[in-house]
């Protein structure tokens, strides 16, 4: 796929194996500045996609990029890192995220850059590393962005590239959202669920939402163990000990999920 966009790298370093091309390849980016929400939805969609042949495509960043790569690796998926910097340890950036680098070469995936191995990474690098991303993903997520991120970045060349673009909704509020809520706006698909990925790759996706706990994360469980009967909102943190940082994002995320339901802030389970 890679071959067939405009302006091809001429060369590419590979440290590892880079998976099989006729994987789904999904190209996941956002702010290196995320929220707990942004981090919850990026964790918890991917993971349900595991088992699914899916290949995830991120630039190592820290942030969304990170949570992408790991949570590809913690659910057997493979994963491709593309750099902004040569591959040389001394080069590649971020450095803090070199030991991660070494997991995904020797976990089945592969760190990639069309730069020389001890080119360091400049302010010129990184969009053009953006295209890589782009042209490699069938696909591409925009899980948090503001409205003038690099994210963005990654989104047109998507589009350049004829390839489906994808973003998680967010508050009006935050800064993190706007840039993806502009995008759902002027037509990329909104993702609440693995299923709505699974959709735009062809994938059966079996049942449209979670039915068991087994396909929740070990908070989610917690609340909906707490939400027996429609509580509110501020009830429900007093039963559980929760702080609102720590309970309010993963409400956001049950409820993306079909799982519960908010009216005038009474909070019930729908599954």
């Amino acid at each position: 796929m890679l071959k067939e966009t405009p302006a091809p790298p001429e060369v590419l370093y590979v440290k590892g194996i880079l998976p099989e091309e006729d994987s789904h390849h999904l190209g996941v980016v956002g702010t290196r500045r995320y929220s707990t929400y942004g981090k919850e939805a990026c964790v918890g969609i991917l993971s349900e996609l595991s088992g699914r042949n899916f290949v995830i495509v991120s630039g190592l960043a820290k942030g969304i990029d990170s949570f992408s790569h790991e949570t590809a690796l913690k659910n057997k998926m493979k994963t491709i890192a593309v750099l902004g910097s040569g591959l040389s340890p001394k080069a590649l950036f971020p450095k803090e995220n070199l030991r991660l680098a070494d997991k995904i070469a020797s976990g089945g995936g592969a760190v990639i850059s069309e730069y020389p191995y001890e080119m360091k990474a400049n302010i010129n690098t990184f969009p053009q590393r953006n295209r890589i991303i782009a042209g490699l993903s069938r696909a591409v997520w925009i899980v948090e962005a503001k409205e003038k991120s690099g994210a963005l970045i990654t989104a047109r060349y998507a589009l350049d590239f004829n390839r489906e673009v994808m973003a998680l909704p967010g508050s009006i509020f935050l800064e993190n959202a706007k840039g993806t809520n502009k995008l759902i706006k002027e037509g990329a698909t909104p993702i609440t669920s693995s299923v709505d990925i699974l959709n735009v790759f062809g994938v059966e996706s079996g049942d449209s939402l979670p039915q068991s706990y087994v396909e929740f994360s070990d908070m989610e469980k917690k609340i909906l163990d707490g939400v027996a009967e429609p509580i509110l909102k501020d009830d429900l943190m007093r039963k559980l000990g929760l702080t609102p940082s720590e309970l309010i994002p993963v409400l956001s995320l049950l409820e993306i999920k079909g799982a519960i339901k908010d009216s005038g802030g009474e909070i019930f389970k729908v599954i």
